[in-house]
């Protein structure tokens, strides 16, 4: 007997906005090894939200990727396609130059954290999602106000 359960993916799934809260949540600025761990975890938090509801095999047939953009030149992205899924922290220098994925370079985040005015708290900015499963496409995108 032959079992065939696997089934397609269904294109109406929307995000659940609720799951990225934490993800979206404003870190705290202080002078820890806890803070730089919660901006290098970030991004792996991203991932595991938007990966929610799907299967590892789906990624072959979705594009899923999401980006948060601070108070400063940090930005944390997640993304889910046909390549894998991966995640970044990228930064850029004061000068405005990108310094890349952070994500495994601890010292070099901590340089870059140095290098600037840092406020009491790092809030995220801006919060997009895309999503195109099949021939649907869906994109949300929210900015906050005052940061």
């Amino acid at each position: 007997m032959k079992l065939n359960i696997k089934k397609d993916i269904d294109e109406l799934i929307m995000f659940n906005i609720y799951s990225f809260r934490k993800a979206i949540k404003s870190i705290k600025v202080t002078n820890t090894e806890k803070f730089i761990d919660d901006l290098l975890n970030r991004p792996s938090l991203l991932l595991s939200c938007l990966s929610r509801g799907f299967d590892l095999d789906d990624h072959e047939k979705i594009e899923l990727n999401c980006l948060l953009t601070c108070n400063i030149p940090l930005e944390f992205s997640a993304k889910i396609d046909n390549h894998g899924v991966n995640c970044w922290l990228l930064g850029e220098n004061i000068n405005g130059e990108s310094l890349g994925n952070l994500g495994n370079e601890k010292q070099e985040l901590i340089e870059l954290l140095e290098s600037l005015r840092l406020p009491k708290e790092i809030v995220i900015k801006t919060f997009e999602l895309n999503q195109k499963i099949g021939k649907s496409e869906s994109k949300f995108t929210y900015t906050t106000k005052n940061y």
